[in-house]
């Protein structure tokens, strides 16, 4: 099967006129030359979501737009994938701009680059590196359809809609090359984690299976693009370490030289259980925006295997925090659980009960542990102890044990020379062999104390008239749904008494611009809260600097003023008491509700 990859440009209202065209108008050249690494297979174009060309590897194109407004430019893999690239351009006098449309090398990833005029201009007259002649657009303004001019061969090129292998969008049944493919399981823990596979032999005949895991590839709504550590089918797994294309012409070379990736056995209507591991995702990423699989088959005897390609698009990670429980961590039918940090002189201790909720044994093998504590200070486990342990155990080669079905046992991790002028945790790590666990903000109690439960600081704890941000994705195209509905923005950070946005988090408040222009029914109002620290009347002054930091940056990003209001709330609105440091954190704060 051959690899496709579709493009999405999107204009938004954008300020154009050109020179080279008319004294009212100007051109946008896009630009796809011929390379070694360009698909051959055609590229759909968009203009504020109506399909403005098709056109593949070698064409090239020039819109003329003559109306004024605010254009935002993205390239994207397919019309639900996540933005690969954006640009924004202000325009109010004639020019002439120059986009060339290339792909990455290795993975296939488009990508968009803003030329010079003078190397624009050089690469749109090197007829050798195009198939045809110049195409012309008519696009009079951001909300009238383009008038598209076709030469006679591009008529003839195939289709974007018979160009596409099969339905873009998550469906965890899929059928291609006489294999069904069930998704039924997804486990992530910050970086690593893996799909599970049910896959069933539907061609009525026992067919040899190869699997190969750096034809596995996954792309990430960060923007992150990663092949797999380890594919498995049934216990047969394989763990190829050089890098290969995901390509139907990599898939194809790579199967037929890999010789030891022996071929397993499928026997025919009986499911077999295929286990794909990832372990280099952003840590952001909260689904994949693709995942693609290339695997061949063959009868017993055939020397050349049949080729083909599975993809599942957003595919999104489970949530690790159970909102009941905000202590608990769960992946698959595994569980972790804060329940105690306390500390005792100068040595914390924080305990964790750990669950195994399978049917088969499961071994833990602990590497390590760090705290964070509000001081500033990092301090290293140096001992841990599980339940049935006469004495905590100081090396590593000890740190493990095997839980039994539906088993649980408690584990206390040791903390030597940790300040005893500390009260707060501000970060728990805990790393196993394959996965890492981070719990943020769990208060200490105080020396030879009872042990409570710990608090968390996390901002999706479930109360009244909060929603996560992932229920705001999913409703966001029927927001009367949620009207009224809150929620805080985890990702946001500003400089102390500042309302000046650190780096960190223009990543999300790109993500809800992008919600918001994609789902013109949603607005919102954003507002500020603080703790109780300082003056009422400061408190609220610098709430509402911070909210009206958010609504401006989203005005940049070509959100209209009326679907973004911003107000301050001060310490008015506690998201809880302001007697610890962790609850004076919680309370630190942005959030914003659901106006419809």
């Amino acid at each position: 099967m051959t690899r496709i990859f579709t493009l999405a440009l999107t204009l938004c209202s954008f300020l154009l006129s050109t020179a080279s065209t008319s004294a009212q108008c100007s051109s946008i050249y896009i630009l796809r030359p011929n390379s070694v690494t360009q698909s051959s297979f055609p590229a759909l174009v968009q203009v504020n979501d109506v399909a403005l060309y098709e056109y593949a590897s070698g064409e090239r194109v020039m819109a003329e737009i003559c109306e004024a407004g605010s254009y935002e430019f993205t390239v994207r893999e397919h019309p639900d994938s996540a933005a690969l690239g954006r640009r924004v351009l202000y325009l109010n006098s004639p020019a002439d701009y120059y986009v060339k449309i290339s792909t990455l090398p290795i993975t296939g990833t488009p990508i968009f680059t803003w030329m010079k005029p003078g190397r624009g201009q050089k690469l749109l007259n090197n007829d050798k590196r195009f198939d045809g002649p110049l195409e012309s657009i008519a696009f009079v303004g951001p909300n009238s359809p383009p008038e598209v001019i076709r030469s006679p061969e591009a008529a003839t090129q195939k289709s974007f809609t018979e160009a596409r292998t099969q339905q873009i969008g998550f469906n965890p049944v899929q059928t291609v090359g006489n294999f069904k493919f069930e998704l039924t399981d997804v486990v992530r823990v910050g970086r690593t984690g893996r799909l599970e596979f049910k896959v069933t032999n539907l061609a009525g005949r026992d067919l040899l299976v190869t699997l190969n895991n750096r034809l596995a590839t996954f792309y990430d709504d960060a923007g992150t693009v990663s092949m797999a550590n380890k594919i498995c089918i049934s216990r047969t797994c394989h763990n190829y370490n050089g890098a290969l294309e995901d390509s139907q012409v990599s898939a194809e070379k790579n199967f037929k030289y890999l010789h030891d990736h022996k071929p397993v056995n499928f026997p025919s209507g009986i499911p077999l259980k295929c286990t794909v591991y990832f372990d280099k995702i952003d840590q952001s990423a909260e689904e994949f925006a693709k995942f693609s699989l290339w695997v061949a088959s063959k009868d017993a005897g055939q020397q050349t295997p049949n080729v083909f390609n599975i993809q599942y698009h957003k595919v999104a990670f489970p949530s690790l925090t159970d909102e009941k429980t905000p202590n608990l961590r769960s992946f698959g039918s595994q569980s972790l659980e804060v329940v105690m940090a306390q500390l005792k002189g100068g040595e914390a201790v924080v305990q964790v009960q750990i669950k195994n909720g399978g049917t088969n044994s499961y071994l833990y093998k602990l590497t390590s542990a760090t705290v964070y504590d509000e001081l500033g200070n990092i301090t290293e486990m140096n001992a841990m102890q599980f339940g049935g342990d006469t004495k905590p155990l100081p090396y590593q080669h000890q740190w493990q044990q095997t839980i039994g079905a539906e088993s649980s046992v408690n584990a206390s991790l040791f903390f030597k020379d940790f300040d005893p002028k500390a009260q707060l945790i501000k970060r728990f790590t805990l790393r196993f062999q394959q996965y890492e666990f981070n719990w943020n903000d769990l208060a200490l109690t105080g020396g030879g104390g009872s042990g409570t439960l710990v608090n968390t600081s996390s901002p999706n704890k479930p109360r009244a008239g909060y929603i996560t941000y992932q229920e705001l994705r999913q409703n966001s195209a029927t927001p009367t749904r949620i009207a009224g509905k809150k929620v805080v923005l985890r990702k946001l950070t500003f400089n102390s008494g500042s309302d000046e946005l650190q780096p960190g988090s223009f990543g999300q408040l790109d993500e809800l611009a992008d919600l918001l222009t994609a789902n013109p029914d949603l607005n919102v109002e954003v507002s500020g809260h603080t703790d109780n620290v300082g003056t009422p009347t400061d408190n609220y002054l610098l709430s509402q600097k911070r909210a009206d930091a958010i609504k401006y940056y989203l005005i940049g990003r070509s959100i209209s003023p009326d679907r973004v209001t911003s107000a301050g709330k001060g310490e008015t609105e506690p998201f809880d008491g302001n007697d610890t440091k962790a609850g004076r954190l919680r309370n630190r704060r942005v959030e914003i509700k659901v106006n419809g």
